[in-house]
């Protein structure tokens, strides 16, 4: 294995194209020396990434996630290293187009993005895994237009739902309020599913508004405070018949138990939103 350039820097790990055999691949590298091995949650993101990428590429949600292809320990320059190979997705991240478009991206591609990432977080939830940390970092974006869910180190399904999953949650930004209404905080499957059903609200919002545009004053020095009261900001998506607005109002509840899933999400979408467009 011959490593080519680094591309990106994970949750845990350093991420890099590599040449692997006759193909190029992705591995994500792990310096286990320079991790606290004495942490819980650092001696599972890798474990929980391994284990939804080989489940989840072997699944229905296969089109939305890199396929799987192999994971181990090795010494890399005399250091102990954890290697994740997985396939290379030739793409962009999602946050690239929040950049380019400015709060002012089209309908059409507004729609079609929107699209591919409530289809890929929906089979993600089908097949009972969350992702933990859905932020336009994560989400990739084929030359095709297809949707690609990376980094999976903060996930978790049925076998592994954290007790206290706030000490491992995502990103600050893209966090849900009930991380900043409850203590002790405690966690299920279905609420950590809410969480990413949050996040990428959240995602939508800010792909159709602009970059750091949220339901919440993202400017604050108390943000934990405004996230746990919001969304109070409204959308106020221009470019279409205030279709998008009305959808994200649905979509962005403050109370997880009564936040929709990903799977009403997806129906209300195809009913309001797609209909002949898509």
């Amino acid at each position: 294995m011959n490593i080519l350039k680094q591309l990106d820097e994970g949750s845990y790990g350093t991420v890099y194209l590599v040449q692997y055999d006759d193909k190029q691949i992705v591995a994500k590298v792990a310096n286990l020396r320079k991790l606290d091995l004495k942490s819980p949650v650092t001696l599972t993101l890798i474990e929980k990434e391994v284990t939804a990428l080989r489940e989840l590429s072997n699944s229905s949600a296969k089109e939305y996630v890199p396929t799987f292809i192999d994971s181990y320990y090795q010494v890399y320059k005399e250091l102990p290293h954890h290697f994740i190979l997985m396939e290379y997705i030739n793409g962009e991240q999602l946050v690239s187009y929040t950049n380019n478009w400015e709060g002012d991206i089209p309908v059409d591609i507004l729609h079609h993005l929107t699209n591919g990432l409530i289809n890929g977080l929906c089979e993600i939830h089908y097949n009972g895994f969350t992702h933990g940390d859905v932020k336009p970092e994560n989400i990739l974006v084929t030359e095709q237009g297809a949707i690609k869910y990376v980094d999976f180190g903060f996930s978790c399904n049925a076998r592994n739902v954290d007790p206290t999953h706030k000490s491992k949650r995502g990103t600050l930004m893209y966090d849900p309020p009930e991380f900043f209404q409850e203590y002790p905080f405690t966690n299920s499957l279905q609420k950590a599913q809410a969480h990413d059903v949050w996040s990428l609200g959240i995602v939508i919002y800010e792909l159709a508004h602009g970059l750091d545009k949220v339901p919440y004053d993202i400017k604050a020095v108390q943000v934990q405070q405004e996230i746990a009261i919001a969304p109070y900001i409204p959308p106020n998506y221009t470019r279409d018949d205030g279709s998008i607005n009305k959808f994200l109002i649905f979509w962005l509840i403050n109370d997880w138990k009564n936040r929709p899933t990903i799977h009403d999400i997806k129906e209300v979408f195809n009913k309001e939103i797609v209909k002949e467009k898509i």
